[in-house]
């Protein structure tokens, strides 16, 4: 019987499950990328994540045309985190949801550089007299820079929509984290960055372009990253 009937759960099991708690839902790529999964087929991934299905542990949710993610159940957030529930079991996510979680995974696991979304009690660590309170917190940490550097990740749900309004929101996190004193110890050693993530290319160089030109330097530098895929979640194909 290929199901978790006695809802045992492995130490590769937990491993998924601690992933998709970090970063709120994931793909199969992502789970591939853990060190833990190197050695592992896509099938024995997808037999994998089936079986913590089948007993309950997470869920299969839409993400776009013939591509599905997952997310935990209250079953699966109660044997990581205990007792409280997962407000993503109670009802489906938004859009808008689906695009920033996605951008956030893509960002950190799905690109050459490590990087790993940080839980709001992490930042707190990190960073003294912050306390983050949202699940889905927008700061994440380096994993292959020696020293470490902290970055704010803001997503572009514009699509096709005026680069300038985008680019103006980028310019105000960055006086947010430098008028914070919290933060300064990082912007003072150069290791915090705000990081804006577009799903068009053009978008980004027009944005990389206007920022570059501004006539005093920005005190954080500003990472503009562009992820195609994000588009099929913004303005999907006609069926």
């Amino acid at each position: 019987m290929n199901v978790l009937a006695s809802t045992k759960l492995t130490g590769t099991d937990k491993v998924i499950l601690r992933h998709i708690d970090r970063y709120r839902f994931t793909v199969r790529e992502a789970i591939a990328r853990l060190p833990e999964f190197f050695q592992n087929t896509p099938h024995e991934i997808d037999v994998r994540l089936q079986r913590l299905e089948d007993a309950g542990f997470i869920a299969s949710t839409w993400l776009y045309a013939k591509r599905n993610c997952f997310i935990l159940t209250n079953k699966g957030a109660n044997r990581i985190r205990g007792s409280v529930p997962d407000r993503d079991a109670q009802s489906p996510l938004s859009e808008a949801t689906k695009v920033r979680r996605f951008a956030a995974l893509t960002f950190c696991c799905l690109t050459s550089i490590r990087r790993q979304r940080l839980t709001a009690s992490e930042l707190s660590e990190h960073v003294t007299g912050v306390n983050g309170s949202d699940a889905d917190t927008p700061y994440y940490i380096t994993l292959d820079e020696a020293p470490t550097r902290l970055g704010f990740l803001r997503v572009d749900l514009g699509g096709q929509g005026r680069w300038d309004r985008i680019s103006a929101k980028c310019q105000q996190d960055v006086r947010d984290h430098a008028n914070d004193p919290n933060w300064l110890p990082w912007i003072a050693s150069n290791r915090f960055e705000v990081t804006l993530v577009t799903a068009l290319p053009h978008k980004a160089e027009r944005l990389h372009h206007a920022l570059s030109q501004q006539e005093h330097p920005p005190p954080i530098p500003i990472r503009i990253t562009a992820i195609p895929e994000l588009l099929y979640l913004i303005a999907p194909p006609p069926a």
